[in-house]
């Protein structure tokens, strides 16, 4: 096994790809990043296959659009039905660990009403003579004990609760799951043994006066650095390696190091809160703009300016808000980026990053003040789709910018490929690293992303379902039920503000990327289960 690669997979949460210097930000000051893009290959054109963050990770898993691993919303945990990468990894004699934030299954205490079932309109859900307790056409056993893993009330109320493992093919596992300074799992009780009462630091409730300041997605904390759970999961990171290392045997290891960050609420500790001057930071190119024929629901969240519900939606902050967000995210992006450094470290004194590749990416984007928005839920600019992608092999010496469509659901495909493990059938994505490097074309025709969201995560607006197609320098989107969309020309309007979806001059492309969206989406329909008879 000596011949083997280690794998180190970072990913942050909810990170807009410009927010990094390497994909060329001047302001936000991220040279640990940039040193792996430098010394390996970073993509420039890399997708989620949704934009949210339980859809998309489950797709990270097991290599398959969230039509096929059904994870198609948040709050539906990933059923150990799918073979997830790591489970191959796994068999195939590696190490596996997890050290952050997970989200294969639901993390938080809010439930929804039965109202969260999709509206159907050939079917309606009535009050019968004769009512039965199957409400939906597939059973299955996703509100078991066992997808009630990471959940927070779990995690608080049974002191000695553990995820059962292998969970999805890892063996060690450090939950740090939510987000801001109110993460929980195994980062609470590391925080309850350092802070005696450590729910007198967490929250807005706690948070230290700071009058300069109106942002409302976000506080001042009163969480030290030393206890803020970026801190935690660069130390059972750096805790893991040593070990690997003092153990001295040939098996290798992967070890996913998932930071709750960026993902407002924004909470940067100490140093960090006011790292970055908002006056000092620029807003993008497309803050001011608004599409003349943007879908319905996004209309509606401008006028209301994205009121906050019980659960995130998008919003439309003024300039001085905007401006503080995006101050406050770039405190939180350095903060993951100085633990990234001191985790490559720790690699290097370990005398373990001869042989170990280091891939760095996120789950999705945000809006971060593209076109006035911040946020993410049932829409589908850039800001949202695009995430950062970088690979650092050792062993291959060619380094620089990538062109090729990518995206999330290939991950996966590629490190089974680099670890000389074979994969599974029914895995839609692709060893992109590899193609990258190659003069083969995909076999596809372009990226497809989808999304649906219920009403209560888009301002109270309805259920969305969005369809989303990239090719080459175009992206197609289209909203179920709305008579608008997108259709940009991204080589000639990368900030995305011109909207040729009513253009009568581009009525030809428009109807040219429909339907290669459709023929992409019936390739991407399922083969499985396999049969073994001819009928």
């Amino acid at each position: 096994m000596s011949n083997k690669p280690n794998f180190l997979f970072i990913i942050t949460d909810q990170h807009k790809f410009d927010h990094l210097g390497c994909y060329g930000n001047s302001i936000v000051k991220t040279p640990n990043i940039d040193s792996l893009s430098e010394h390996g290959l970073t993509f420039d054109q890399f997708y989620a296959a949704s934009p949210i963050c339980m859809p998309n990770r489950a797709t990270l898993m097991t290599g398959r659009m969230p039509a096929q691993h059904r994870v198609w919303l948040n709050g539906i945990p990933l059923s150990k039905d799918n073979v997830t990468f790591v489970e191959l990894l796994r068999k195939a004699g590696y190490k596996t660990g997890l050290v952050g934030k997970c989200h294969l299954q639901p993390m938080m205490d809010i439930e929804l009403p039965e109202s969260r079932f999709w509206p159907d309109q050939s079917t309606e859900i009535t009050e019968a003579e004769t009512p039965t307790e199957i409400k939906t056409a597939i059973n299955d056993d996703l509100n078991s004990p066992e997808y009630d893993q990471e959940r927070a009330g779990v995690w608080r109320d049974n002191p000695t609760h553990e995820a059962t493992t292998p969970y999805y093919g890892f063996d060690h596992l450090r939950f740090a799951n939510f987000h801001a300074d109110m993460v929980h799992g195994h980062y609470r009780r590391w925080l309850e043994e350092r802070h005696p009462n450590s729910e007198k630091l967490q929250g807005p409730q706690n948070a230290l006066k700071n009058h300069s300041y109106s942002v409302k997605k976000g506080w001042r904390t009163q969480m030290p650095e030393e206890l803020y759970p970026t801190t935690y999961i660069t130390e059972e990171t750096v805790s893991f390696l040593k070990n690997h290392a003092d153990k001295k045997n040939d098996d290798p290891f992967f070890l996913q190091v998932s930071f709750p960050d960026p993902h407002a609420p924004l909470t940067p500790p100490g140093r960090y809160w006011d790292l970055y001057d908002p006056e000092g930071v620029n807003l993008p190119d497309s803050f001011e703009h608004v599409d003349p024929v943007e879908p319905l629901f996004v209309q509606k969240i401008r006028e209301s300016h994205g009121t906050p519900k019980k659960v995130p939606a998008p919003i439309t902050p003024d300039e001085k808000e905007a401006r503080e967000m995006i101050a406050l995210t770039y405190g939180s992006v350095s903060m993951i980026d100085d633990a990234i450094g001191k985790i490559l470290a720790a690699l290097d004194e370990s005398s373990l990053a001869e042989n170990t590749i280091v891939i760095f990416t996120a789950d999705h984007g945000d809006m971060g003040g593209d076109h006035g928005l911040f946020g993410k839920f049932g829409i589908h600019y850039e800001a949202v789709l695009k995430v950062p992608f970088i690979w650092k092999d050792p062993e291959n010496k060619q380094t620089g910018r990538v062109d090729q469509l990518g995206g999330t659901i290939d991950i996966g495909s590629s490190i089974l490929a680099r670890a000389d493990v074979a994969n599974v059938y029914g895995t839609q994505g692709i060893d992109i690293v590899s193609l990258s490097q190659s003069n083969e074309e995909p076999n596809r025709l372009g990226i497809f992303i989808e999304e649906d969201q219920l009403s209560e995560q888009v301002n109270g607006m309805g259920s969305q379902r969005i369809w989303t197609f990239i090719h080459e320098n175009w992206r197609l989107s289209m909203w179920l039920g709305d008579e608008v969309g997108h259709l940009f020309d991204r080589s000639n309007d990368p900030h995305e503000m011109n909207n040729l979806w009513q253009n009568p001059d581009y009525a030809a492309r428009k109807a040219e990327l429909t339907e290669m969206m459709l023929r992409e989406r019936m390739r991407l329909a399922d083969t499985l289960p396999l049969t073994n008879r001819f009928a």
